[in-house]
């Protein structure tokens, strides 16, 4: 394999699985919108329609392979959405079905927060990596990959 090709197949597996979870955490909160129509509360309405709008920027705006500014971007988005999270539980009276509510908002700004501040995505998206980096990148997303499979 050459490296050009390497570098091309390389990303990490954060980055691959956030993507993925991502779409199904915007369309969660899509349908949790309807729940804040119902209650007439207007400003947990809008609270929730900017965090979906959050969720598919970040979404839009993933880090690449030497992109910096994407990276930090995503990092910005990802705890707004995890502060608009917060911010929307404080505004609201806490029983269970309403930290589940904004569960969805919390913990994949989060867990995106964590994942794409990790080490490997840091230097995927911030420097040229070597050869033999990208080869122990690709060894480890498929390590992960067989162990949560």
């Amino acid at each position: 394999m050459s490296e050009s090709t390497m570098k091309d197949w390389y990303t990490p597996i954060e980055v691959h699985t956030l993507k993925r979870w991502l779409i199904a955490t915007i369309i969660v909160n899509l349908v949790l919108l309807i729940i804040d129509l119902l209650r007439t509360d207007d400003m947990n309405f809008i609270y929730g329609l900017t965090g979906c709008i959050l969720l598919i920027a970040l979404n839009r705006l993933f880090p690449e392979a030497e992109q910096r500014w994407r990276k930090d971007a995503s990092l910005v988005l990802s705890g707004a959405i995890m502060a608009l999270g917060v911010l929307r539980l404080a505004s609201i009276e806490i029983t269970l079905f309403n930290l589940w509510m904004q569960a969805w908002l919390i913990v994949p700004g989060a867990i995106s927060l964590w994942w794409l501040s990790s080490r490997p995505v840091s230097a995927w998206a911030t420097q040229k990596l070597s050869t033999h980096a990208i080869e122990y990148g690709l060894k480890r997303n498929h390590g992960l990959n067989q162990k949560y499979r």
